[in-house]
């Protein structure tokens, strides 16, 4: 039985071998293996597809940016004080995801050697780009907006708005209520009243922290604000510092983040004099109150004036107090340079007005007039040069040696003073014709441009300060109209923006100096409108012959940008804008052939022809 059951298989095994032997069954044989390797090869593919998975979702899915909770410490009545620590000492992840970070360490960033961190922000927020057109080379002045190459920072109604720079699909990427903010820091120090209104912002040299200037308050508890906020995040803006000044906000300026501030600080017939805070001026800051000691306080000759002209230094960084000086008298203007700062006040000398420059305490001269603005000062090669329109008293003989005052005449003198004397070099007196007043002044180095006007005509004055010993001047003659801004444009040519022949008309118009007279060279005239008349609303780019402003009329705000080109005035842009009609806040830049406007309403972008723009 064994024996039979033992064939029985032996057979079968034989059976077998035959069968895959056959050509027909080495096909199936390797059918199945190409199956197995397929199954073999799906299975591996599905496991690089899964590993590709994970390592986008490692390497892409972004950071959490929000800081840790602290929900555990609600209870603590220290909570609140917790949240904001936490908030403030909170550092962001430095990169956005695991990839930015991987290419990092391979492909490795040269570091400057200065520490450029920055409070609570990343190594680099974007290089700063000026776009004020500041009068004195090196020192910033406050605007409605300043930018970096990546946003554009704008205050409009004390808010905030952050708009990102990406030509035509630019849009705002952050915006910030810094009226609330600041009603809160007033509670906090208890201010007797709260009536804010911003006057302008700076951005820092390395684009991780704005400064908002502001005043708030009535009569002598006015105080001018200056707030510092991190801006690295424009969608987390934080505030870091704040310090106050006394007095109303009258001017400012930045010179190497360091900031300088003029204030003016009245003082009213109730005040207390056993009370510090009713008649001195004072600064605020992480010390709380501190009020000017006699030594900080500089009285005028003859002050004419119950109140105190403020000029505070301040670490643009800090705030903390570098410097300051009161000044016991009104000032009616000032001009700052990178060294020197230059006040002015008025009073009335026996038949004529005169003014008084000061530069700070290290000296004084009286000149006669009145000073328009900074504009009618300048600082050149130790040299102080400056515009008045004087004013004098016309006579009548009368019998028994008596006189009687027919009327007051007008006219302009210039100046030039030796900056470390302070004495006057030599002068150009009433070379205005009579009856008129200064209307604008610009300096450009061994140069100076005025208009003058009385009513609708004016002319223009070139003067040559090379030898201030030998001054020469020309002018235009009389043309219709009057401008109220003076700018060079570079190449001998002078733009003016002002008035056409009637108060309705906005005219643009191009000076040369030409043989012996300036020559108006062309003009651009918009009827039946109005303009801002604060130069900080134009756009200037001499570079590339451009103007531009915003023009109002019948209701309607149209931004106007002109071109000047073979001595012609060529609009590029004419459009409507959206806006309340606030011509005073729009701000315009050029960005890579694109050009923004900034209004009351939001941004708009427009792209430039090439052909304007090279």
């Amino acid at each position: 039985m064994k024996n039979e059951e033992m064939l029985k298989l032996i057979g079968e095994i034989d059976d077998k071998l035959i069968d895959e032997a056959s050509p027909m069954n080495k096909e199936n044989v390797k059918k199945n293996d190409h199956q197995r390797k397929i199954k073999r090869i799906s299975l591996m593919a599905a496991c690089i597809a899964c590993l590709v998975v994970l390592a986008s979702l490692w390497l892409f899915v972004p950071f959490n940016t929000d800081p840790p909770s602290v929900e555990q410490y609600k209870n603590s009545e220290y909570y609140d004080l917790i949240y904001k620590i936490n908030e403030l000492t909170y550092e962001k992840p430095r990169y956005k995801n695991n990839f930015q970070k991987l290419m990092s360490v391979l492909i490795p960033v040269k570091k400057n050697d200065a520490d450029n961190s920055g409070p609570g922000g990343p190594a680099s927020v974007g290089s700063y780009e000026e776009v004020t057109d500041n009068q004195v080379e090196g020192v910033i002045e406050a605007d409605l907006f300043k930018r970096s190459d990546e946003y554009i920072y704008y205050m409009k109604n004390n808010m905030l708005e952050i708009y990102s720079i990406a030509a035509e699909d630019s849009e705002r990427v952050g915006s910030f209520d810094l009226h609330q903010d600041m009603v809160e820091i007033l509670q906090y120090v208890k201010a007797d009243s709260i009536n804010v209104k911003g006057k302008g912002i700076y951005l820092s040299s390395d684009c991780k922290t704005l400064t908002v200037l502001a005043m708030n308050g009535y009569g002598d508890s006015t105080v001018t604000m200056a707030i510092t906020y991190n801006v690295t995040d424009p969608q987390n803006v934080r505030r870091i510092k704040y310090a106050f000044v006394s007095g109303e906000y009258q001017s400012s300026r930045m010179i190497n983040d360091e900031l300088i501030i003029l204030t003016r600080r009245y003082v009213y017939d109730e005040a207390n004099f056993s009370n510090d805070m009713t008649y001195l001026p004072y600064t605020y800051g992480s010390k709380g109150y501190d009020f000017f000691t006699p030594n900080e306080i500089i009285s005028a000759q003859n002050p004419g004036y119950p109140g105190y002209t403020v000029i505070c230094k301040l670490s643009g960084r800090s705030l903390e107090v570098l410097d300051r000086i009161a000044y016991f008298s009104y000032v009616s203007d000032e001009y700052i340079t990178k060294e020197n700062v230059y006040v002015t006040f008025e009073y009335l000398d026996e038949d004529q007005e005169r003014s008084i420059v000061t530069r700070e305490h290290k000296g004084t001269v009286t000149v006669n007039g009145s000073i328009l603005d900074q504009y009618s000062m300048d600082e050149y090669e130790g040299v102080f040069r400056v515009v008045t329109t004087t004013w004098y008293i016309k006579y009548k003989e009368l019998l028994s040696n008596r006189t009687e005052t027919i009327s007051w005449v007008s006219s302009a003198d210039l100046y030039c003073i030796d900056t470390t004397t302070f004495d006057i070099i030599s002068s150009v007196k009433s070379f205005a014709p009579q009856r008129e007043s200064v209307r604008s002044v610009r300096f450009d180095k061994t140069a100076a441009y005025v208009c003058t006007s009385v009513q609708l005509l004016d002319p223009v004055f070139f003067f040559d300060l090379s030898d201030v010993n030998n001054i020469t001047y020309t002018d235009t003659g009389t043309i219709p109209g009057f401008s109220t801004s003076l700018i060079n444009m570079g190449d001998g040519y002078l733009l003016g923006i002002g008035v056409g022949e009637t108060s309705s008309e906005v005219k643009i118009e191009v000076y040369k100096q030409g043989d012996g007279k300036v020559d108006s060279v062309c003009s651009y005239v918009v009827k039946d409108a109005y303009y801002s008349t604060d130069y900080k609303s134009y756009f200037i780019n001499r570079e590339k012959g451009l103007v531009g402003l915003a023009v109002i009329g019948y209701g309607n705000l149209r931004y106007l940008l002109l071109k000047f080109e073979d001595e012609n005035l060529l609009p590029l842009i004419n459009d409507n804008i959206e806006s309340w009609g606030d011509i005073y806040s729009v701000r315009a830049t050029l960005i890579d052939g694109y050009f923004y406007v900034l209004s009351d309403r939001g941004l708009t972008v427009k792209k430039l022809p090439e052909e304007y723009i090279k």
